[in-house]
């Protein structure tokens, strides 16, 4: 700005502030958004100690904070994760753009993904509302003898899971290995082994017939 527009008769110090701070504010808000755009997750990324992502909850906390903008594969590392996740609806989730959790090795019995069951109904994975996610080349499991429990827990709308290739095992007669509830629709299960439980896939849509 030339200095001597500051004593025109027609300049408002108060106009020249506001649209400096106007335009600051601008300027970091378009900051924020390019960043939050660039830092949707897309591509490879791998889990394990060392990792992009030492473990799964770390990255499904990025995944359901911040979303995707396009597939996503993570490839863990071999070893034992005593975990239990939960998938929401996070940005950018569709069949489209499917999210793959998948041994590195390719060797199903690499990975052993198990958490310890506190209560009955208690899970390993939770979907809720998430379309797209993939679990592949790996063992399902959980460590604990309690009543219907279920490795997959799968309501709210959770599209185009598919399930490769995994060992998915119980540890009583009474769990469902696979427990759907609701329209979850255009799901595939291929090549899995299913160990130990009363129901290896119980899903239920809104006719209520199990199947």
């Amino acid at each position: 700005m030339n200095i001597l527009n500051l004593f025109s008769p027609h300049f408002s110090f108060k106009n020249f502030i506001d649209k400096k701070i106007f335009n600051k504010i601008f300027f970091l808000l378009s900051l924020f958004f390019v960043n939050e755009t660039a830092a949707q997750l897309n591509g490879t990324y791998t889990i394990g100690t060392g990792q992009n992502y030492n473990t799964f909850n770390e990255a499904i906390d990025e995944l359901n904070t911040i979303g995707i903008s396009g597939p996503v594969t993570f490839k863990v590392s071999s070893g034992i994760y005593d975990e239990k996740l939960s998938f929401l609806n996070f940005p950018g989730n569709s069949c489209e753009t499917p999210v793959v959790f998948e041994s590195a090795s390719g060797v199903n019995t690499d990975v052993v993904l198990q958490h310890t069951f506190t209560a009955y109904n208690d899970f390993v994975i939770e979907i809720n509302g998430a379309d797209g996610i993939s679990f592949k080349n790996m063992t399902l499991t959980h460590t604990a003898n309690v009543y219907y429990g279920r490795i997959f827990n799968i309501l709210g709308g959770s599209d185009c899971l598919v399930l490769s290739n995994n060992v998915i095992k119980g540890t009583n007669l009474n769990d469902a290995l696979i427990y759907s509830r609701g329209l979850n629709n255009s799901h595939t299960y291929d090549s899995n082994s299913f160990d130990t439980g009363s129901y290896g896939i119980d899903k239920n849509g809104t006719n209520t017939s199990s199947r």
